[in-house]
């Protein structure tokens, strides 16, 4: 089994999604990989955040995608008050670790957000990223346009459940949907309680805030 750090959290105090997060996620030997959510800004830059808005995360107020990376880096975010992190400069840190990038848009505004991505992740086609998101549609387009890109379905919440049968490369799964689990050759999974982590093969990959705890139980 592979430790996905989510959000870059693991045992350090460093907020999620934050550069100093995932560099020192990747300074451990128990993790195998980082998860990350992003999302676009007004003048189409790629930043690391989970929510659209940034009223719970940070200092400022106001949706993401409307506001610039310039006005953005005015806040601060997290728990460790640290700066927006953009994924430009966050690739780099990466080397032979996994690096699961969660696409975030909802609706039908996802064009920039998937060619800005596939832009910059083409500078880094010596890395292993995977690609994935709620949005059929967003997914559907990017495997289409860009078609070395590992793109996965997120299968959870009620959601994606009728659309397994896809040409996506991967699923991430839900602890309630592993019976999808044999569909994909590569499966991240996520929710897992302790008493089942047996139901997960050597080949799995788990997401986990807590990377260092799981360790002790199936290393």
């Amino acid at each position: 089994m592979f430790l996905i750090a989510h959000r870059a959290n693991d045992n350090h105090q460093f907020s999620e999604n934050s550069k100093e997060a995932i560099v020192r996620c990747l300074e451990y030997d128990y993790i195998d990989g980082v998860e990350i959510d992003v999302r676009i800004t007004k003048d189409k830059k790629l930043v690391l955040h989970h929510d659209s808005v940034l009223d719970f995360n940070s200092n400022g107020h106001g949706m993401v995608k409307y506001k610039t990376l310039r006005e953005l880096n005015k806040y601060l975010y997290g728990k460790s008050n640290t700066k927006l992190a953009t994924l430009e400069e966050v690739l780099p840190l990466f080397n032979k670790k996994i690096l699961l990038i969660e696409l975030k848009e909802s609706g039908n505004d996802y064009i920039d957000l998937v060619d800005e991505t596939a832009k910059i992740i083409y500078n880094y086609n010596y890395l292993n990223v995977y690609v994935c998101s709620f949005n059929f549609s967003l997914l559907t387009y990017m495997k289409n346009n860009y078609k070395n890109i590992k793109c996965g379905l997120i299968i959870g919440y009620g959601l994606n459940k009728l659309k397994i049968i896809n040409n996506f490369d991967f699923f991430v799964l839900s602890s309630r949907n592993l019976d999808f689990i044999n569909i994909k050759k590569y499966n991240f999974v996520f929710g897992i309680k302790d008493n089942d982590l047996n139901k997960l093969s050597n080949s799995s990959y788990f997401i986990t805030d807590k990377s260092f705890e799981v360790v002790k139980k199936i290393k």
